[in-house]
């Protein structure tokens, strides 16, 4: 019988793991696992690789990685001082950022009486970024103002508008934009040009407490709609040659990005909240505003994305939003509710169906009063939609 040992020669297989990353959410991730062999014989090993435990492989149904156990797992003829390669595949389901574990040998001795056990420590990460096919056709090819909230920007933009040069009226300029000093001064009618802001620093916050906890369907997030939202939105401040930077929080605050400008700082943004989570958290929104006032002093668009379901926390929201507004001008983004506008408006079976009903339309009516009391204050509500329905909305 062959006895099995841990072992270690002078020489050993090497072994190497590659793959493509990031990849995006729904997108096959090819893995190939590739073995050298040192010795001058064929070399008969099992290789068993780590993928992440929590990744599906492709083609399956029935769960993650560790549904299937052989999942990463060949057995491979290396000829004498070649090298020979499997590969497997993985379809991430949800995005962030997951770890594979050692790459694992086993072959026999020259003479077949045992085998050795080489293990290859090999931790590497597969960053998943969200399904964003149009952010894959420029970072992929992206389509300007692909989102509700990416339009509603610039709507915001072509409002502000700086005076760029002055010139002759031609036939059909309009007159009110005639500057009447310099027609008298120089004898002509002498026009003000003007030209959209650039430069201007736009913010996104990014609330990961509690409020956006809650999963939309299967494994879909709240805050991966806003995340698919909000990278769309920041490709179009940049195009429209302004700046934008990011902050997220809950209970503290968690990342930061300063605003700059260009593909290499959308990259940066990328970067820098692809994997955010949100967590079960109050947020405090006294501390994420007040850190982010003693960083940026300059006048900005800010993009608040949260939710106001929950009466207490959401006039915290409203008290500190308003305040804001004073100095800047502030939006903020929510998502819908399909659950409450299902159970809102659905017929009436049984006392629970009652009871769910009559709480569904009590958020909901909080939920109007409050976007109400937000924009008494100042602060622009826009609810969007989610990337994958038809519907869409503004408050």
């Amino acid at each position: 019988m062959t006895r099995k040992r841990a072992y270690r020669e002078k020489k050993a297989p090497a072994a190497e793991r590659s793959f493509k990353t990031p990849v995006y959410l729904g997108e096959v991730c090819r893995v190939e696992i590739g073995v050298n062999n040192p010795f001058a014989r064929t070399l008969r090993v099992r290789v068993q690789d780590e993928p992440p435990d929590d990744l599906p492989a492709a083609g399956r149904k029935d769960g993650g990685a560790g549904a299937g156990k052989r999942l990463g797992y060949a057995r491979l003829s290396v000829p004498p001082r070649g090298s020979a390669a499997f590969t497997y595949e993985l379809l991430p389901d949800k995005r962030g950022d997951f770890a594979f574990g050692r790459l694992n040998l086993e072959y026999t001795g020259v003479l077949g009486l045992y085998s050795h056990r080489y293990v290859i420590e090999k931790k590497e990460s597969l960053k998943v970024y969200p399904d964003l096919a149009d952010l894959n056709n420029h970072l992929r090819r992206i389509l300007p103002g692909a989102t509700p909230t990416a339009v509603y920007y610039r709507k915001l933009g072509d409002a502000g508008r700086e005076f760029w040069q002055l010139r002759e009226f031609l036939p059909g300029d309009d007159y009110r934009k005639i500057n009447w000093k310099v027609t008298a001064h120089v004898g002509k009618p002498i026009l003000n040009e003007y030209r959209p802001e650039k430069d201007q620093n736009v913010y996104l916050f990014f609330d990961t407490g509690r409020l956006l906890y809650d999963r939309l369907r299967g494994k879909t997030t709240r805050l991966d709609h806003i995340l698919d939202s909000a990278f769309l939105l920041a490709y179009n401040i940049l195009e429209q040659g302004d700046l934008v930077g990011g902050i997220s929080f809950n209970q503290r605050i968690a990342r930061f990005l300063p605003a700059g400008k260009g593909i290499r700082h959308l990259r940066l943004f990328l970067e820098k909240f692809y994997d955010l989570q949100a967590v079960m958290k109050e947020s405090n929104y006294r501390a994420a505003f007040h850190f982010w006032q003693q960083r940026v002093k300059k006048r900005s668009l800010l993009f608040v994305y949260t939710d106001i379901t929950d009466a207490e926390s959401s006039r915290e929201l409203a008290e500190h939003l308003s305040l804001l507004a004073r100095s800047h001008l502030v939006v903020c983004v929510l998502l819908p509710h399909p659950y409450l506008d299902r159970t809102a408006a659905g017929p009436v079976t049984g006392i629970d169906q009652l009871y769910k009903k009559g709480v569904a339309l009590e958020l909901r009516s909080e939920r109007e009063r409050l976007k109400k009391l937000l924009a008494g204050r100042g602060v622009k509500v826009l609810t969007t939609r989610t990337l994958n329905t038809t519907k869409t909305g503004t408050g």
